[in-house]
């Protein structure tokens, strides 16, 4: 018989806005740990990563700026 334990992990979620002709955006969170993971999607067809993490947040990058705004969703999860 197998056991399992489950330990509740500590999850942020939000929407963060790339300014039109911007690339970056910062992201203000508290994580317990820099052992998390960021998903990100963004509205549009453009490239999206996370860099920077800390326990205070993470900066979402985009592969190139846009013309327009681009609101990304993103989950902080820790692992």
């Amino acid at each position: 018989m197998a056991f399992q334990t489950i330990i509740k992990k500590k999850e942020v979620r939000g929407t963060a806005t790339v300014a039109s002709g911007d690339t970056t955006v910062s992201v203000s969170l508290t994580m317990p740990s820099t052992d998390y993971v960021v998903l990100l999607t963004p509205d549009t067809d453009v490239g999206v990563y996370a860099t920077n993490k800390t326990t205070s947040g993470f900066t979402i990058n985009l592969s190139a700026s846009q013309t327009s705004d681009v609101k990304v969703d993103y989950i902080a999860k820790e692992i």
